[in-house]
């Protein structure tokens, strides 16, 4: 169904293109806002990064102990720590690299994990759970592929289906889903969560370029849980930071109203 007012109100006001999916947990409610528009996804694509690396651990086919050379020169730029690394001096666990791609948003670290899995793999999972338009198609802080058109991409309904799937799965049992949401629980800042309540259980995994900013999220407090992506491009950055927050404040409210619990 379309969007509440408050939030189409929002979405309107800019130049800016906003895409939103949101679906509560237990199924009772969803909206939307473009949920079939495809986005570029920055580091939000890191999500089925992080699941393809689980998946294959709990399949056998790697482990996390396994550790790789930190080369500053794969991927340098953008977020993270690695690299400013000593070229070859470190060597990090597979599961280690999964936490700085999430909580730091390393690229160094996203690009190593992306030579370790391979682009095939990743999206041999996305297409696994049904995803048509999720695609891994180049690594972090490559601006020659991003000239030559291939950038990673999603839509907002693609992502608020991804993040509803590892949610069902963790209830489930599942323990690859298990993983990965612990570590995207792992605290981190946003634009999401400096507007969210502090003791909100909030899985989420953010992404930024220039006139891009994107959010997959799983958001859990006191009986209002919802799954959420959100997506917004082309504008001033500083408004579209504002207008993310702002969303993002209008989506709980509107929660809050549509909960028996509240």
């Amino acid at each position: 169904m379309d969007a509440p007012k408050p939030i189409l109100d929002l979405a309107q006001s800019t130049p800016a293109r906003v895409g939103l999916a949101v679906e509560s947990l237990d199924g009772a409610w969803s909206y939307s806002v473009l949920p079939d528009e495809v986005f570029a996804q920055a580091s939000a694509i890191k999500v089925p990064i992080l699941w393809e690396l689980h998946r294959a651990a709990a399949a056998g086919e790697l482990s996390l102990d396994e550790r790789l050379t930190v080369d500053p020169a794969n991927g340098a730029g953008g977020c993270g720590m690695l690299q400013n690394f000593l070229p070859g001096a470190s060597q990090m666990a597979l599961g280690d690299l999964g936490v700085a791609m999430i909580v730091l948003s390393d690229n160094v670290a996203t690009n190593l994990l992306i030579d370790r899995l391979g682009f095939d793999a990743v999206n041999a999972l996305l297409v696994s759970q049904g995803a048509k338009q999720t695609r891994l198609r180049r690594k972090m802080i490559d601006p020659e592929a991003r000239k030559a058109g291939r950038e990673n991409t999603s839509t907002p309904a693609e992502a608020v289906r991804l993040m509803r799937r590892l949610h069902d799965a963790e209830g489930a049992g599942d323990p690859v889903a298990a993983a990965v949401l612990k570590v995207l629980r792992l605290r981190k800042e946003s634009p999401v969560t400096t507007v969210l309540p502090s003791d909100t259980r909030l899985a989420t995994k953010p992404g930024m370029l220039d006139g891009l900013r994107t959010e997959w999220s799983i958001v859990e407090r006191e009986g209002v849980n919802y799954a959420m992506a959100l997506m917004v491009d082309g504008g001033d950055e500083i408004l579209i930071d504002a207008l993310v927050r702002e969303i993002a404040v209008a989506v709980r409210l509107e929660a809050l109203g549509a909960s028996p619990t509240s």
